[in-house]
């Protein structure tokens, strides 16, 4: 029996094929319906991201990291119709240059509380407690607050004291359950939480074996996400597949 674990018996190129022209509206009629149809603003937005990553591949028959290493918002020009890449430039549709613009513009107006009011952190809190912990936790069920009520005199007294103000995520597990909060907190300069900015982030795991175990992921970009996203879809495939305990 094929182990269905192994994400190569998943996905055969040879198995494939390719789509005719009448397939390719069908999945991207599809993709978009997929990205409307999300209920949350985060989740349409997120939705949105692979759609526009979905485009470009179609309409420039790039390879996924050549799309991936783009920044759309100066690659797409919107006039002459071209994307550029780093060392090529593709002519695409009217029609294909202003579905992308629609999308950007999107992204330009998107709501910022859901980073400002610790929503995104509080989903990713749930992600880490869930799959570490064994929980089964939702957003709603922690104790977020976010920085919006955070002032730059807030930032000038903590940095007096040696002090700087991060967005800390917290996990933990006892006989009483699965817990998990989000909430701003001062942070000793010395402090290996206070180098982190940016983009960048750190984990600090306590376990019952090898103590604390902390690591740093310095500055990613969208290939970190993809990845995650497209590791994510081949355990799905595989867990569909054969469910086993997941059933």
């Amino acid at each position: 029996m094929p182990d269905m674990t192994s994400h190569g018996r998943i996905i055969s190129v040879a198995d494939a094929g390719c789509l005719d022209s009448i397939q390719l509206e069908q999945l991207e009629r599809a993709f978009r319906e997929w990205a409307e149809e999300a209920q949350r603003a985060d989740l349409r937005l997120s939705r949105k991201r692979i759609l526009l990553i979905f485009l470009l591949v179609r309409y420039t028959g790039a390879k996924l990291h050549e799309v991936l290493a783009l920044d759309p918002a100066r690659a797409l020009d919107d006039k002459n119709f071209l994307v550029v890449f780093a060392k090529r430039e593709v002519q695409i549709s009217p029609h294909a240059a202003q579905a992308m613009q629609e999308l950007l513009r999107g992204f330009a107006d998107a709501d910022p509380s859901v980073d400002i009011r610790g929503m995104d952190a509080a989903a990713k809190t749930c992600a880490l407690v869930n799959a570490l912990m064994d929980g089964a936790l939702t957003p709603p069920e922690l104790s977020t607050q976010g920085i919006e009520n955070i002032t730059a005199d807030d930032l000038v007294s903590a940095r007096q004291n040696g002090e700087t103000i991060k967005l800390m995520c917290r996990g933990c597990a006892d006989a009483s359950g699965v817990r998990g909060s989000v909430r701003p907190e001062r942070v000793p300069l010395g402090h290996p939480f206070a180098t982190v900015d940016g983009t960048s982030s750190v984990l600090s795991i306590t376990t019952d074996l090898m103590g604390k175990v902390t690591i740093f992921e310095h500055d990613p970009e969208i290939e970190q996400t993809a990845y995650g996203i497209y590791s994510d879809v081949l355990t799905l495939m595989a867990r569909c597949a054969d469910p086993g305990p997941y059933r």
